[in-house]
């Protein structure tokens, strides 16, 4: 039995404008139906930086939820221009090493995407 509502952090590319406001409302939609969702865009400065950060809210969620695109991927690959993606990298880093211990059991990892700009509903499995 759980005895709180789930922990939710989503991993996701901030490759345009349009891209992470469609990320925050996913997040604020988790939250208004009880799931302690977090993203990155709750905390406009963390005391001890991003690394430490991420880490953190991968090791404390219950669920990671990974929106994937193709920025994301690229990202992932280490494919991204040079100053871009570090984030993406790091985390996706944490999710691979995590899948590994757990020899490819996947306990936490959630992908989902995004339907095309005509319907920008989440399609979240």
């Amino acid at each position: 039995m759980i005895d709180h509502p789930p922990r939710v952090f989503i991993s996701y590319a901030q490759e345009s404008g349009s891209h992470s406001a469609w990320v925050l409302a996913l997040a604020h939609r988790l939250r208004q139906d009880g799931v302690d969702a977090v993203i990155d865009r709750y905390f406009p400065w963390v005391e001890k930086g991003w690394r430490p950060w991420m880490t953190a809210q991968i090791e404390q969620s219950d669920w990671v939820l990974v929106v994937c695109t193709q920025e994301y991927r690229q990202r992932f690959d280490g494919n991204a221009p040079a100053g871009s993606g570090r984030g993406v990298r790091w985390e996706s880093q944490h999710i691979t090493q995590a899948l590994y211990d757990d020899k490819f059991s996947n306990k936490q990892s959630s992908p989902c995407g995004r339907r095309p700009a005509t319907n920008a509903s989440s399609r979240c499995r």
